[in-house]
């Protein structure tokens, strides 16, 4: 039976590993290296919205699905991989998502890339190796006693 405590980590340290990932290519973006995310044309091809409306609920909702998708491949990494993975376990899920990226997904929303490689590369090895930090930490974080009284915690 798979460790349930395992794939909530997972589905934990995806959500945030997805936000790092985005918050790289929102910098790359920023920098003229890329000209949109891959989820934001993912959400584009899902719904039918044009990707060149980049309204708020636009990318509200690809941010959802990025997550969504971060978050549960993430899941099923923590249920099969090592309690505390080594970054290197994290930077092989990332890239493997990334080759499914290059090799299925942009080819299947009918994107031809004139660049952005290099940034996809990135965001898929920093998505990954923070992953395998994120699993690690929250299965290092102590189960404390139910507190009886006040008690003085370094909380950050």
């Amino acid at each position: 039976m798979p460790d349930t405590g395992a794939i909530w980590r997972g589905l934990t340290a995806g959500f945030v590993a997805s936000g790092a990932m985005s918050v790289l290519r929102l910098a790359a973006h920023r920098a003229g290296l890329i000209e949109r995310m891959v989820p934001q044309e993912l959400h584009a091809e899902v719904t039918g919205i044009d990707p060149s409306a980049d309204t708020p609920a636009h990318q509200f909702g690809a941010e959802l699905l990025h997550h969504a998708v971060g978050a549960l491949a993430a899941g099923l990494f923590a249920a099969l991989a090592p309690r505390r993975p080594r970054a290197a376990h994290g930077v092989a899920l990332g890239l493997a998502l990334w080759a499914v990226d290059v090799g299925a997904l942009i080819p299947a929303l009918r994107v031809v890339r004139v660049g952005g490689h290099a940034v996809d590369f990135a965001a898929h090895a920093l998505y990954g190796a923070m992953v395998a930090l994120a699993v690690s930490q929250l299965a290092e974080q102590r189960r404390t006693p139910k507190p009886r009284a006040l008690r003085l915690r370094r909380v950050g």
